[in-house]
């Protein structure tokens, strides 16, 4: 979540092509995209140093939700495996 609505990836996705409810709906927009290989590659090796969101930024709890808080395992965004382009935009799908 925290590359996806990242300002870098957010800028990307605001200048990205007009692409219309149905081709989105039809898969006509695939997870190669320059778009979600961006997500892929903030998700996997992070933030360039210097850039618009910082190093860590993907790495951080921004806020804590009442039910993260409660919950009896620690959330650690940097734990994590690599996730292909194509999985994370079926995971963004999914949900």
């Amino acid at each position: 979540m925290n590359c996806l609505f990242s300002d870098e990836v957010g800028a990307t996705a605001a200048s990205a092509e007009a692409v219309s409810r149905a081709d989105l709906d039809n898969d006509a927009v695939s997870g190669n995209s320059y778009y979600w290989n961006l997500v892929a590659h903030r998700f996997n090796d992070g933030f360039p140093e210097g850039s618009v969101d910082g190093k860590v930024f993907a790495d951080q709890v921004h806020f804590l939700h009442p039910s993260i808080e409660g919950h009896h395992e620690t959330v650690n965004p940097v734990v994590h495996g690599n996730f292909s382009s194509e999985e994370l935009h079926k995971m963004w799908k999914e949900i």
